[in-house]
């Protein structure tokens, strides 16, 4: 799920896009949750607001809570859930402030053993200052990287906090307002041995992208601050995280969405995005070559994606068969590009097809499908972004061919979820059916007044399943060997929650399709 989070702190704003991982974790006939509570009214962002892991085990064709253990008991949010050999660990950013005072941070990792799945025992943990803005999972390995700022400028240019450590420097000038600390922080599952945490730290007015990306048993920090561009290339060392060296990006650069941006493949770094050429900004990828002699990493070609003046909109992981995925759009419209990234350091554009609009997320599945998640304005009706969900055969390396389009409903964090069958596949999508249930309150809102108010009690949801065929022995040639055989329509109300927002989790089980939200759940069985 992709979200901007607000760091504030010190009178500095930052803006730290942000992927995070699930807050719902099943393994088998268990599932774990993170049981956030949604908004709560808390003035002065002090207050205590616990977190629990909620434990679900199946019981026919239900989940049913049969357990909970307290997570944390200060204020905290970002809860992200990992599943590594056979241990859950716990991802989440404590925030305490007391009025008037400056917030303080700490970015947290606990590893629980599930040996007892009922009774989840905590093995290891390890905490870093700073609020969480990104976590990743390399192999065995959870990382999370974590933002502070540690000194504030007098108007004279002097340190008004200024602190002394071994930090690598991304920009130092004295004249900026601002210092920044960032920290890396990596726990092994295997070992359940936190790495000595790394660290970079930069003078700045503000930051624009902050993001993390794995590699192979590497991890690529990207960190902007408007001006300057840099991919810290980290590795494992004796399960030590080290910094290896880094890619300086050619100015002016632009990211649309970093995430999925950088790819690494046999000794050179892919970096998709806007790069300089003759024609002003195009839509490219920059092949850097990893020597850590060299500082920076070289920039060896560039590969140029699209149109001139094209942009980068999003990127899919790398697949198994080294293919990459690419969405572009410019004024001659959005396309979808198909990358062989086989060869060392030779990225190949295989093959391209036209998208209807501007695509925001690309999820390359097992099966030779995509799943592509577009924004469009409608023809007519209210100005209001409209989401679609595209799938794309993708079995023939040269020829992308659409399979069906779905509208999205508003509201929700929605994706199509494809099961292991790799010859049909069952996809679920959500949307809202109607407008929400209400129900009357016979209280007048104002004294000497006769006027009632209305208030939501609950919300009614389309869940659309549509099953997609694949033809045994099937060669995408001239037509895709994906269609659509049917759509069921399963109709069902959610409890409202005043004014926290539907967040959904969902987890295809069998013929069960189980839904999160907020502080309830709810499993649909058909």
């Amino acid at each position: 799920m992709k979200f901007t989070q607000w760091l504030v702190s010190a009178c500095l704003i930052l803006t730290l896009p942000s992927v995070a991982n699930d807050r719902a974790v099943r393994i088998g006939d268990w599932l774990y949750l993170a049981d956030e509570p949604g908004l709560a009214d808390c003035p002065d962002l002090a207050c205590n607001i616990p977190v629990d892991l909620a434990i679900q085990k199946r019981q026919g064709a239900h989940f049913q809570e049969v357990n909970r253990i307290q997570l944390t008991q200060v204020n905290s949010g970002d809860h992200n859930l990992y599943l590594s050999n056979q241990q859950l660990v716990s991802v989440y950013s404590n925030r305490l402030q007391n009025v008037g005072e400056k917030a303080i941070f700490t970015t947290r990792m606990t590893a629980f053993s599930l040996a007892d799945p009922l009774h989840p025992r905590p093995i290891a943990s390890a905490k870093v200052p700073g609020e969480l803005f990104a976590s990743q999972q390399v192999g065995d390995h959870i990382v999370t990287a974590s933002a502070e700022v540690v000194a504030r400028r007098n108007g004279d240019g002097n340190d008004a906090n200024a602190e002394a450590d071994e930090c690598t420097w991304f920009h130092r000038d004295e004249t900026l307002p601002f210092r920044l600390k960032i920290h890396l922080l990596s726990l092994n599952t295997k070992s359940l041995a936190p790495a000595d945490p790394q660290c970079l730290i930069l003078d700045v007015k503000g930051i624009s992208t902050l993001d993390l990306g794995a590699g192979n048993n590497s991890l690529h920090l990207l960190l902007s601050d408007g001006e300057r561009h840099r991919i810290y290339r980290y590795r494992w060392q004796q399960q030590q995280l080290s910094l290896h060296g880094y890619a300086q990006l050619p100015s002016p650069f632009a990211f649309q969405n970093p995430t999925h941006m950088i790819a690494e493949q046999f000794g050179h770094l892919l970096v998709a995005g806007q790069y300089p050429s003759d024609s002003g900004n195009t839509g490219a990828v920059g092949v850097f070559a990893l020597h850590s002699s060299s500082q920076p990493y070289p920039l060896s070609k560039t590969l140029p994606i699209g149109n001139a003046g094209s942009i980068i909109d999003s990127a899919s992981k790398v697949t198994t068969d080294k293919r990459w995925y690419l969405a572009s759009s410019s004024n001659d419209g959005a396309q979808l590009h198909a990358l062989s990234v086989l060869l060392p350091g030779l990225p190949l554009e295989l093959t391209s097809t036209a998208l209807d609009s501007s695509a925001q997320t690309i999820i390359a599945h097992p099966q030779q499908l995509l799943s592509v998640y577009r924004s469009a304005l409608p023809m007519d009706g209210q100005f209001e972004p409209q989401q679609w969900l595209t799938l794309i055969d993708n079995s023939n390396a040269l020829r992308l061919w659409t399979v069906d389009q779905q509208l999205l409903g508003t509201g929700f964090s929605q994706q199509a979820l494809a099961t292991a069958d790799t010859r049909r596949q069952t996809l679920h999508f959500t949307s809202r059916r109607s407008a929400k249930l209400l129900n009357a309150i016979e209280a007048p809102i104002l004294p000497m007044s006769d006027q009632s108010s209305e208030t939501p009690i609950g919300r009614a949801l389309d869940l659309k399943t549509s099953l997609l065929e694949r033809q045994p022995g099937c060669l995408s040639v001239q037509r895709s060997c994906w269609s659509v055989r049917k759509g069921v329509e399963h109709n069902f109300e959610l409890p409202y929650f005043g004014a926290e927002p539907i967040r959904a989790v969902a987890m295809p089980a069998d013929d069960q399709f189980h839904y999160v939200l907020g502080k309830d759940s709810q499993t649909l069985a058909w």
